[in-house]
């Protein structure tokens, strides 16, 4: 009986453990740049002369545990829906990219942009995580973090956009757009950034990892079972 429950103990356990990387996916992927994005609707929103009376209500909503924790919860699942939306606005973006003909056929991945003709780039990712855990857990981290930069540069345009709209005396607003502006150039940076470093990662430790292409562990196994 005692066994039975530490056993049941244990694979609830594991089933928790397992969700954990999923969660710091979404949470550095979705949820975060999310998060930023829609911070910089509320600011935005909020510095117009006619939301005032919005402003205004805000601290009333929030003031009971019950209004925090549903404005807590509804700000992380609107960070998600906003993340997971612009997502989509960015693979619709590169899936136009891949239809003009400099960039078609060139061995870009339409996921993230990364580079991987003739490389078997996903390959070497998946080998690298059932070989290697710690090493495969960087590597999605580094993943989540070029999504993370996608979202990013996907959001803060339509921010931009809708800025110029706003009617606002605050003296610090002009100086938010330009930090709009900063914030989309940096996030183009980080793509780049991110996306050279997991290249980096999967390339040398598929290397050290003994990795083979496909092509020749299939051969292998036919040769395998001829023998």
């Amino acid at each position: 009986m005692t066994e039975t429950k530490t056993e049941t103990q244990s694979d609830s356990l594991k089933t928790a453990i397992n969700w954990v990387p999923q969660i710091f996916y979404d949470l550095i992927a979705r949820i975060i740049p999310g998060f930023v994005i829609l911070s910089g609707s509320i600011v935005i929103v909020l510095a117009d002369e006619r939301s005032k009376d919005a402003l205004l209500s805000f601290p009333a909503i929030t003031s009971s545990w019950v209004g925090a924790t549903t404005a807590i919860f509804a700000a992380i699942s609107i960070s998600y829906a906003i993340g997971v939306l612009l997502s989509g606005l960015r693979y619709l973006i590169f899936g136009v990219c891949f239809v003009i003909p400099p960039f078609r056929n060139k061995g870009f991945d339409r996921e993230t942009g990364i580079r991987n003709e003739k490389e078997e780039f996903w390959d070497k990712y998946d080998f690298i995580k059932k070989e290697f855990p710690p090493a495969g857990n960087r590597i999605t981290k580094l993943k989540a973090e070029v999504h993370m930069s996608h979202v990013l540069c996907a959001g803060a345009p339509i921010l931009m956009l809708i800025a110029l709209d706003i009617k606002t005396e605050l003296f610090w607003f002009p100086y938010f757009r330009w930090a709009l502006l900063v914030g989309w150039l940096g996030s183009i940076g980080a793509i780049w950034h991110f996306i050279g470093r997991i290249t980096s990662a999967v390339t040398n430790y598929a290397e050290r990892l003994g990795y083979k292409p496909i092509k020749k562990r299939t051969e292998q196994i036919d040769a395998a079972n001829v023998g």
